[in-house]
């Protein structure tokens, strides 16, 4: 086991099967010796910690960092969910550093996911000039293991309209599929941008499931025994 708990932060458009993978992972018999957890989990022993281990666990630098990426998008009142939710994903991350009781903390949606929806609507230019304060923050708060989920376009349309959420997402309710799709591609242009800062390892979402739990455990097979 780890000093801590390992992040392997899965990132990609909506509806690539993040989740459905997490889930496989956890449910997977490939290696019964490691220990893998959900976010939930970590937040659940974060809530516990007294109050002086939260001043001491938490991530000064990424914050910083945090705000100046909310600078860089033009902060808005609309998004100050978003905001939050970052911030907390990078206490939980800060926190992970200290924790010893899981192996690896599987992430659906964490910094790289929530940089795409902090930038939404924004120019490419403003994103671009971002990338490098990503970098720094990726390297800050120390995500081990981040995955792109690679889906093309057409297939994450596809499978979003099969889902059917018109209760929840800013992309699940565009009904005009010109408009939506225009806002994928960008989107996935970002995604293969942040997928360039460092070497960052890719899953074919288009194919098995059971293949990608078995790609993943090739992609980290170093680290598990």
């Amino acid at each position: 086991m780890a000093t801590h708990t390992q992040i392997i932060e899965f990132f990609g458009l909506p509806a690539c099967g993040k989740s459905t993978l997490c889930n496989a992972v956890i449910e997977s018999t490939i290696s019964v010796s490691t220990i893998f957890c959900r976010m939930n989990e970590i937040s659940s022993e974060y809530r516990k910690a007294n109050i002086i281990q939260k001043i001491r666990y938490f991530p000064y630098r990424a914050s910083l960092l945090l705000l100046l990426l909310i600078i860089k998008s033009c902060p808005s009142r609309k998004n100050v969910r978003i905001y939050k939710s970052f911030l907390s994903i990078l206490m939980i991350y800060a926190f992970c550093k200290h924790t010893k009781k899981y192996d690896y903390m599987l992430i659906d949606h964490g910094v790289f996911q929530s940089v795409v929806s902090l930038f939404y609507g924004s120019s490419t230019s403003k994103f671009n000039s971002s990338v490098d304060i990503v970098n720094q923050l990726v390297t800050t708060i120390g995500i081990e293991y981040p995955i792109h989920c690679y889906i093309s376009v057409e297939e994450s349309i596809r499978r979003m309209r099969k889902r059917n959420r018109v209760d929840s997402g800013r992309l699940d309710v565009i009904g005009d599929k010109k408009k939506l799709e225009t806002i994928m591609i960008v989107q996935s242009q970002q995604f293969e941008r942040l997928s360039d800062i460092r070497h960052i390892q890719k899953i074919n979402m288009e194919k098995t499931i059971e293949h990608n739990v078995s790609d993943l455990f090739k992609q980290i097979k170093n680290e598990i025994g």
